[in-house]
C-alpha cells in the first residue's frame, strides 16, 4: 500500500511539474515575442538615426567642401592681384 501511495504522489507530482512546465513554456516564449518587437523596433530607430547623422555629416563636408573652394578662389584672386600690382609674373 505505502508504494502505491508513493507511486501515486509521484505520478500527481509529475503531472503538476509537467503543468507548470508548459505554462512556464507559455510565458516565456510571450515574453521573447515581447522581447523582439522591442528589440526591432530600437533597431529601427537606432537605424533612422544614424542614416540621419550619416546625411548631417554629408551635408556638412559638403559645405566645408564649398567653403575650401570659395577661399581657395578669393585667395588665388588675391594672389593674381599682388602679382600685377607688383609686376610678377608666373612661369
Amino acid at each position: 500500500m505505502v508504494v502505491f501511495s508513493a507511486w501515486l504522489n509521484t505520478k500527481a507530482l509529475s503531472a503538476h511539474i509537467d503543468g507548470v512546465d508548459k505554462k512556464l513554456s507559455v510565458q516565456i516564449d510571450g515574453i521573447d515575442k515581447k522581447l523582439s518587437a522591442q528589440i526591432d523596433g530600437i533597431d529601427k530607430k537606432l537605424t533612422a538615426q544614424i542614416e540621419a547623422l550619416r546625411a548631417e555629416m554629408r551635408q556638412g563636408f559638403s559645405d566645408l567642401r564649398l567653403d575650401f573652394h570659395t577661399e581657395i578662389s578669393q585667395l588665388t584672386r588675391r594672389v593674381e592681384r599682388l602679382e600685377e600690382q607688383r609686376g610678377l609674373v608666373r612661369p
